[in-house]
C-alpha cells in the first residue's frame, strides 16, 4: 500500500488464483498488459528528479508560461509495473516463443505469497512457467516449493489401456472427475525389448512419478516415469529372478531408493539402488518371507507392506507360510523385515490368499479379499488398529454382476484401486466403479475413448519431483 493505492504486483494475484487450466493461466497474465494501453513506460519513478544544484530549473516566467496541463487518458498510471516479468508472459499460441530475460526480476511481492499462489496452480502450468522464465524457474524448483506444491495438488485417476498399448509406446488416459475431463497421452519407452508375452504394466505412482514394470519371471525391466517433466528412468535386471518390489524416498537420507528382491533357490535376499547424483547399489540382508510383486507396497508412516509370496515361499520351504506370516512389513529408516498376522483369514485357502490385497484406509492398512475365490461381486475390507495390532472387519462391499472379460496381465479380476472420503474406486474386470462406503450404492465412471479396453487404473498426483534433486521431498 502506497499512498492509499494498492501495489500494482497485487493485479496478477487474481488471475492467477481463478484458473486451473494452464495455458489460459498464463493468457489471462498476458492479458494484464492490454487493460492500459495508454501508459507510458516507467523504469524508474524517481529518474525524473532533478539535481541538486538546480532545484527549480522550471519555474514559469512571462516568457514561458505555465503549458496547458494534458488531457487524463488514464487516471490511474500507476496500477501496472511494466518490468514485471509475469506481465511479458506470452499467449496460448505463442508461449514457448518468446522467453523472458534472465535477469528479469520477480514481482515486489514477499517470496511466500508468489509461493502460496503458485502452488496452487496445476503442475503442468507451473512447469511451463518455469520455461519462461528464470526467476520462476529458481522458486518453483526449491524443496519447499515441491513439497507444497505436491501436497495441494489434486490427485487424478490414470488408466492404461492394454488394448492399446504396443511394446515401446504406452497408451495412458487421466480421467480428473472434479473437472469432468479426460486427456489422452502416451508414454514413449526409451528402452524395450519385451515381446506379446511379457507387456510393460503399469504398476505404481509415487511423488508424482509413473511406475511401470514388465511381468516377465526371468528378466524384469522396470520404467520411472514423470508425465509433466517427461523424466524417465529405466532399470534392467543384470540377473534373472532379480524384481522390483518398492520404490520410496528415505527421510534421514533424503534420496529416492529401489528395493530390489533376489529369488534364489534356497532364499530371498534383498539389495536397494539408489537413484539420483550419487547412484550406489548395496546388500541389505535376507528375509524369510518374500513378498509378492504383483501389486505396488502400501507405504503409511515410514513402512511397506506386501502380502507374502506364499507360492514362492513353498518353492524354497516346501511348506506353506502360517497365519501369523501373511504381510510383510520393511521399515524404512532401519531397513529392518517383519511379519504381520491376520487372524481374519483363517478361513481362507491358499489360493484364496493369492487374490487378497492390501491397501491405505485412512492412514490405517486395510487389507480386502473376495467373499470367495472366483467372485466378483463381494469384497471383505478388514483395518488394522495400529495400537493394538488387531483387525477388525469393516466393511462388506455388494458390487453388480458384469461381464467376465480377459483382464490378463492383471493379476486380480476385481480390485480396490484407492479409498478417499468415503468412496472407493474398484476395478471390475474391464470397467471402474465409484462405491459410497456410507450409503452403500455404486456409480459406473464412463471411459470415454476406451470403452470395451483391458485396462489397469491407478490414483495418481501430478508433481515436479525430479529424481536428480535429493532434497525435493
Amino acid at each position: 500500500m502506497m499512498n492509499g493505492i494498492s501495489s500494482p504486483c497485487m493485479t496478477w494475484v487474481p488471475i492467477l488464483l481463478k484458473n486451473k487450466d494452464p495455458l489460459q493461466c498464463l493468457h489471462d497474465i498476458s492479458a494484464v498488459n492490454n487493460c492500459f494501453p495508454h501508459l507510458p513506460e516507467v523504469d524508474d519513478p524517481l529518474s525524473n528528479l532533478q539535481a541538486v544544484n538546480d532545484p527549480l530549473p522550471h519555474l514559469p516566467t512571462a516568457d514561458d508560461p505555465l503549458p496547458d496541463p494534458p488531457a487524463v487518458d488514464n487516471p490511474l498510471p500507476h496500477l501496472l509495473v511494466v518490468d514485471d516479468p509475469l506481465s511479458e508472459l506470452p499467449s496460448v499460441n505463442n508461449h514457448l516463443h518468446h522467453l523472458l530475460a534472465v535477469d528479469d526480476p520477480l514481482p515486489d511481492l514477499p517470496y511466500h505469497i508468489i509461493i502460496d499462489i503458485l502452488s496452487r496452480l496445476p503442475a503442468e502450468c507451473v512447469f511451463q512457467c518455469q520455461r519462461v522464465s528464470r526467476p520462476l524457474d529458481v522458486l518453483t524448483t526449491t524443496p519447499f516449493f515441491t513439497h507444497t506444491h505436491l501436497n495441494r495438488a489434486t490427485p487424478v485417476i490414470i488408466v492404461q489401456s492394454f488394448s492399446q498399448s504396443s511394446d515401446r509406446d504406452i497408451k495412458l488416459y487421466f480421467m480428473d472427475e472434479e473437472a469432468k475431463k479426460i486427456e489422452a497421452t502416451s508414454m514413449k519407452l526409451e528402452f524395450c525389448s519385451m515381446d506379446k508375452k511379457d507387456p510393460i504394466m503399469l504398476f505404481g505412482s509415487y511423488d508424482g512419478f509413473l511406475l511401470f514394470r514388465n511381468i516377465s519371471k526371468w528378466r524384469s525391466v522396470f520404467f520411472i516415469w514423470n508425465p509433466i517433466t517427461k523424466q524417465q528412468v529405466t532399470l534392467t535386471s543384470p540377473r534373472p529372478f532379480l524384481y522390483v518390489c518398492g520404490f520410496y524416498f528415505h527421510p534421514l537420507k533424503r534420496e529416492y531408493q529401489v528395493l530390489f528382491l533376489c529369488r534364489s533357490f534356497r532364499e530371498f535376499e534383498f539389495h536397494i539402488l539408489t537413484l539420483g547424483t550419487k547412484s550406489s547399489w548395496r546388500n541389505v540382508g535376507s528375509f524369510s518371507f518374500p513378498p509378492s510383486v504383483e501389486r505396488p507396497p502400501v507405504i503409511i508412516n515410514g513402512t511397506l507392506y506386501w502380502m507374502v509370496d506364499v507360492q514362492h515361499y513353498y518353492d524354497v520351504n516346501h511348506v506353506y507360510p502360517s497365519r501369523k506370516h501373511l504381510i510383510v512389513s520393511f521399515k524404512i529408516e532401519t531397513e529392518q523385515f517383519n511379519t504381520l498376522q491376520h487372524g481374519g483369514c483363517a478361513r481362507l485357502s491358499r489360493i484364496s490368499l493369492e487374490k487378497v490385497h492390501l491397501l491405505e484406509f485412512e492412514g490405517r492398512l486395510c487389507l480386502c479379499d473376495p467373499a470367495t475365490y472366483a467372485s466378483s461381486t463381494e469384497l471383505n475390507l478388514w483395518v488394522l488398529n495400529p495400537n493394538t495390532k488387531w483387525w477388525f472387519f469393516k466393511y462388506i462391499l455388494g458390487l453388480p454382476e458384469d461381464q467376465c472379460i480377459a483382464t490378463w496381465p492383471n493379476p486380480f479380476f476385481v480390485e480396490v484401486v484407492h479409498i478417499k472420503n468415503g468412496e472407493m474406486l474398484v476395478r471390475q474386470f474391464g470397467r471402474l466403479l465409484v462405491y459410497n462406503l456410507h450409503l452403500g450404492t455404486w456409480r459406473i465412471l464412463e471411459k470415454k475413448g476406451f470403452e470395451g479396453d483391458n485396462i489397469r487404473a491407478l490414483v495418481h498426483t501430478h508433481s515436479l519431483v525430479s529424481l536428480d534433486t535429493h532434497d525435493d521431498i
